[in-house]
């Protein structure tokens, strides 16, 4: 076995073995209850978006897709201008191959191709504690800085484990509150 990465776009043909990885990192992604097979759920987040852009990297090691990385795009409207976005989504790398910096490496071939198609506005929506830890050793802005980057906490007590931080449990009883009066709200 070579273990050299080799990092590449998507080629049509190759989404059973990526739905495959998803499926094995994510425990049975996409966590949904769909009518649909999840081969036919990524054929049409990835293959049928609106903007018909594909924003999807592989990593690659003998022959094997051992990572990936997702994102679409969309136009945002904000204030008088139109603004090109996009959306990081499903980015995996297969436990065996964790620890040899594919997940920098791809994030890294993502940055590239949103610098090339001049996107504005990159958003992601995680629970992962390496995406968290990943921001924050490339200085990317948190809060109360300029927000570039949104995370969606889905377990509170995993991101305060992960996250090193003061006033543990004040920080708790506030996004539990928040998402007490945002269930509230919906209702």
């Amino acid at each position: 076995m070579s273990k050299e990465v080799i990092l590449r776009p998507y080629i049509q043909g190759e989404e059973e073995e990526i739905v495959r990885l998803l499926q094995i990192v994510f425990d049975n992604w996409p966590h949904f209850d769909l009518h649909c097979s999840p081969l036919d759920h990524w054929r049409w987040k990835y293959e049928d978006n609106p903007s018909k852009m594909k924003v999807i990297s592989v990593a690659e090691i003998d022959r094997k897709i051992v990572g990936c990385s997702h994102g679409f795009t969309l136009r945002l409207k904000m204030g008088e201008k139109s603004l090109l976005a996009q959306q990081g989504t499903d980015l995996a790398v297969h436990e065996d191959f964790r620890g040899m910096g594919i997940f920098g490496k791809l994030i890294d071939v993502k940055r590239k191709h949103e610098r090339e198609s001049k996107i504005n506005i990159i958003y992601t929506l995680s629970n992962n504690p390496i995406v968290y830890r990943n921001d924050l050793k490339k200085n990317r802005p948190q809060f109360p800085s300029p927000v570039r980057h949104l995370i969606k906490i889905r377990d509170v007590d995993q991101h305060l484990k992960m996250v090193n931080s003061q006033n543990k449990s004040m920080k708790k009883y506030g996004y539990k509150s928040l998402e007490a009066l945002n269930q509230f709200k919906n209702l």
